[in-house]
């Protein structure tokens, strides 16, 4: 379920006992408001790097897609050009979320 806020969240943020990572997160200006959406995932701990990496992938792409992208790389090079680059863009928030 999505989340709508007036203020941009910060990605990674300790609540109390827990750490939430806010994603996919959406602009939308509506009557001249800004408005933000995003979806949450909640962990007992500080997130590692992987779970990370691990919660934007499957956002966009279940295991399924995945194995079908890597497998047709040479009959469909942009799908899977969009996928790696996809992939290093979650590399490299999950690595600037847990420095």
């Amino acid at each position: 379920m999505r989340t709508f806020a007036s203020q941009s969240p910060q990605q990674l943020q300790q609540r109390g006992d827990v750490w939430v990572l806010c994603y996919d997160i959406k602009t939308q200006k509506r009557d001249g408001v800004t408005e933000y959406s995003y979806l949450e995932k909640i962990f007992e701990e500080k997130p590692t790097q992987k779970q990370i990496i691990d919660v934007l992938m499957s956002a966009k792409y279940d295991h399924n897609d995945e194995f079908a992208i890597i497998n047709d790389k040479d009959e469909k090079p942009d799908e899977y050009a969009a996928y790696q680059a996809y992939r290093k863009d979650c590399k490299q928030l999950g690595k600037s979320l847990t420095q």
